[in-house]
């Protein structure tokens, strides 16, 4: 949509940045977080909920619709992240992927993950950075639930 984002403050310019700098910066102080934006395609009801193609990954989502391709936000705050595969979990989507990069916002820690070939930004804070021993090309489980994906078209 942009390629440059100026934000103001009483009529002057404070920052000059990109919609991922903006994003990331903005991270800690949102009450959502970090939100990925995910074009999620070809729906197949799965008894209730929906199965979307997101690249090469299949996501099911409980707020989906049987009517064509959709995007959704999924705030960095609603995954989960395992260091092994759980033996049981309720979240209805676990993913594989490796740790691209990794930042910080104001005590938090954003894990940008690659899965399949898709990006995908996690929330931790710093202890369980330090407990997992989370660096970049680690690889990582991420669980999320079918119910954290918000339908934004």
């Amino acid at each position: 949509m942009t390629e440059r984002v100026l934000v103001l403050n009483n009529g002057r310019l404070v920052e000059e940045t990109t919609p991922e700098g903006l994003a990331r910066n903005r991270m800690a102080k949102s009450q959502k977080g970090y939100l990925n934006l995910l074009r999620l395609t070809n729906p197949v009801d799965q008894n209730g909920l929906f199965s979307y193609r997101w690249g090469d990954n299949i996501l099911l989502v409980s707020d989906g619709k049987l009517n064509g391709d959709a995007l959704f936000e999924l705030s960095s705050r609603e995954i989960i992240l395992f260091k092994k595969h759980p033996e049981a979990i309720s979240a209805r989507n676990f993913l594989h992927g490796r740790v691209m990069e990794m930042f910080n916002s104001e005590g938090r820690v954003g894990i940008v993950l690659f899965i399949n070939g898709e990006k995908l930004v996690a929330e931790i804070v710093q202890s369980a950075v330090d407990e997992l021993n989370i660096t970049s090309g680690t690889t990582i489980f991420a669980a999320i639930k079918a119910s954290s994906f918000r339908r934004l078209i």
